[in-house]
């Protein structure tokens, strides 16, 4: 298939330039995911080459929907259109170049599923305005949440993610002790969390 090869290649590509992309695994579930959930408006935060995002946006399929994609370097977004549009996707994609603080407090929502994979040591700070976003019975996705291990305790902490990983372990106990939200980690990639928010909570 056409566009499987072009997602292989992208992510040889994003490897090789050392970009922070979602595994292909993770990436596979976002997908399927997508079609599980039959999201409609799907919101990422951390579009960084468009691997994921294109993941996100081929599991609409036919239905109507679309990817709201932020990225805070406007290079990698200019690579992300690129890539998108040479997938046959860009159509259903719409980028936004900036911070995501300041971003998602101007986006009204809902979103049905959203996929967070931005700055690790921001994902407490964004944790308020992505519920804000996310409708009832809608699912939020976020990536990395083991951190190479450390976050867990199976690995040691390096001293230079330290405060990484204490935000990290903030984050999750945040996600765990929310009134609104059922959560679990799943093993996969780096670490995943879905996070199911309540219906009349």
């Amino acid at each position: 298939m056409m566009l499987e090869n072009f997602l292989n290649q992208l992510e040889e590509e994003g490897l090789r330039d050392n970009v922070p992309i979602a595994s292909r695994e993770v990436a596979q579930f976002l997908k399927f995911m997508v079609g599980l959930t039959k999201a409609e408006q799907i919101l990422e935060i951390g579009t960084a080459i468009g691997y994921s995002t294109s993941y996100l946006a081929w599991g609409l399929g036919d239905r109507e929907g679309k990817v709201t994609t932020i990225e805070i370097q406007a290079e990698r977004l200019e690579q992300a259109k690129h890539n998108l549009t040479n997938s046959g996707l860009g159509e259903k994609v719409e980028f936004i170049l900036g911070d995501a603080k300041e971003v998602l407090a101007d986006l009204t929502g809902p979103y049905d599923y959203i996929f967070l994979d931005s700055a690790k040591g921001q994902y407490i700070n964004l944790l308020p305005e992505c519920l804000r976003l996310l409708k009832e019975g809608g699912l939020m996705i976020t990536d990395n949440v083991h951190f190479r291990g450390m976050v867990e305790g199976q690995t040691p902490v390096n001293p230079r993610f330290k405060t990484i990983v204490r935000r990290l372990r903030e984050y999750l106990a945040a996600l765990n002790q929310h009134p609104q939200l059922v959560t679990t980690v799943l093993s996969l990639g780096d670490g995943l969390a879905l996070s199911y928010k309540k219906v009349g909570e």
